[in-house]
């Protein structure tokens, strides 16, 4: 017959029986009669413990006080084939006995018939034909391998659940031992072939590999056969360093090794080694020589660490290069902050700047409208990371003028200019200017009377004020004065 665990090769088995059988006192009922010449009575049981290849069969007797054998026939027909067990005493009461016997060496997935056989002195007697079902584990068979890469494949074959719920899986690595396995798939409880499949990642190029397909169902497991598979050659590649790297681009390289049959190579880039993008792919031949091959990329954010690595595809699979990394340039930032010191002719204008990690230099863009006239000069203010302080004093403003400034920060890596700001030159201080008058002039006829000038005016601030105001209250009182004098009555006689 055919093994289910030899994929389909064709065994013959030749099926035995070894047997146990007991003889136990199933009950004692009264004494039944003997009668002359009486044959035993017996009885076929049920089979119990069916198993794929054994199975324990069961029956009673009643010897009616002869001393009795019994025995089991069995086989795949009534006419049982197999013949019997062996005869075993089972006394010679007169109630019924139980005995059983252990059948081993079946067939799996087979009806087998059987009957109980007692036999004294006074005859043989038959109990009625009974059967069994053998369990039958799953059949399976290892198929090809398909779609060989240089470190990818697909591995086939076929199985029959033979009615029981079934899982399949595939053993695999560089040995008949295999050593590794492929995850468990349900694929029913019909009865028939169903096609499996598996796909393996991450081999060797250029290496044998040992293969079989393996099915388990409760009835139990079957290996199929073992099969093998090669691996292609991989073309060697190699992940370049990336150069021109700027705030929103870079270019990166990489370097194909002998690709002997048509190869195209792109590269594959991103924040992560997930990557996520991927530039073209371009064909670079057949060529027997290193080729080495570029990408540029562009649209990258300033001041990000990029992850990429070269990829070389061919007919025999794609290979991947290192991954390596590259950081996107990031200009210097700046900040206008506020106009202090304000006078009619000059302000101080305020302002920080990050030089994001390279050499910067900052100035002040200022004039009477946004698009500016005039700049300070520049400052060097490092090149550390964080905000740094600057100022600058602008002068020859004219009062009464809006004007428009903005920092600006440059570096090897770009220019930023900050926001716009504006303020308001104060118009200059109007200072009064006082002219002394000429007092009257006293009259000299008369007696203890003088006329003088009042003291010059000065010609700007307060104190010249001061000066004039008291010139005019001199001259005022020498009036009053004056004009007492001409009142004053004569002496008689004068």
């Amino acid at each position: 017959m055919r093994s289910p665990r030899d994929g389909g090769r064709s065994l013959i088995v030749v099926s035995t029986a070894v047997v146990w059988l007991a003889v136990s006192v199933l009950a004692l009922p009264a004494a039944t009669a003997r009668a002359p010449g009486q044959r035993p009575a017996v009885t076929t049981g049920s089979a119990t413990a069916v198993r794929q290849t054994s199975a324990t069969v069961n029956g009673t007797v009643n010897s009616y006080g002869f001393a009795t054998t019994v025995r089991f026939q069995y086989g795949t027909t009534t006419s049982y084939g197999n013949g019997s067990t062996g005869a075993v005493a089972a006394g010679g009461g007169t109630g019924s006995v139980g005995f059983h016997a252990d059948l081993i060496g079946l067939a799996p997935g087979t009806t087998y018939h059987y009957r109980a056989v007692a036999t004294n002195k006074n005859g043989t007697a038959f109990g009625g034909d009974k059967t069994f079902i053998t369990p039958m584990p799953p059949t399976v068979v290892t198929g090809a391998a398909t779609a060989v890469q240089p470190t990818t494949a697909t591995l086939t074959g076929t199985v029959d659940p033979a009615g029981s719920a079934t899982t399949v899986s595939f053993q695999y690595g560089t040995s008949a031992a295999y050593g590794s396995s492929t995850a468990a798939v349900l694929v029913g409880s019909g009865n028939g072939s169903v096609g499996i499949h598996a796909d393996l990642k991450a081999l060797a190029p250029a290496t044998t590999y040992h293969y079989r397909a393996v099915a388990t169902n409760r009835n139990g497991t079957t290996d199929g056969f073992d099969n093998t598979f090669t691996t292609g050659k991989a073309s060697g590649v190699t992940t370049g360093a990336a150069s021109a790297v700027r705030q929103t681009t870079a270019t990166l390289t990489g370097t194909v090794d002998q690709p002997g049959s048509a190869t195209t190579v792109n590269f594959e880039y991103g924040t992560s080694v997930a990557y996520g993008s991927t530039t073209p792919a371009v064909p670079v031949g057949s060529a027997t020589a290193s080729i080495t091959f570029y990408a540029d990329l562009t649209g990258l954010v300033p001041g990000v660490t990029y992850h990429y690595r070269a990829v070389a595809t061919s007919q025999s699979g794609s290979a991947d290069g290192t991954d390596r990394t590259f950081t996107t340039t990031k200009p210097p930032t700046a900040a206008t902050g506020g106009a202090t010191g304000l006078t009619a002719t000059s302000a101080t204008l305020n302002a920080t700047a990050d030089p994001s990690g390279a050499a910067t230099t900052v100035t002040f863009e200022y004039g009477s409208s946004s698009a500016y006239s005039s700049n300070t000069p520049a400052q060097v203010i490092g090149s550390g990371n964080g905000p740094v302080a600057f100022h600058a004093t602008i002068t020859g403003l004219v009062a009464g003028t809006t004007y428009h400034f903005r920092a600006v920060a440059t570096n090897q890596n770009g220019t930023t200019a900050g926001a716009d700001h504006t303020f308001t030159a104060p118009a200059a201080t109007q200072t009064p200017t006082a002219t002394a008058t000429d007092p009257p002039t006293a009259d000299p006829t008369i007696a203890g009377t003088s006329a003088s000038s009042p003291p010059a005016a000065s010609p700007s601030g307060n104190s010249g004020l001061w000066a004039w105001i008291l010139a005019v209250i001199a001259v005022v009182a020498g009036g009053v004065i004056v004009a007492a004098a001409r009142l004053r009555p004569q002496r008689p006689g004068s």
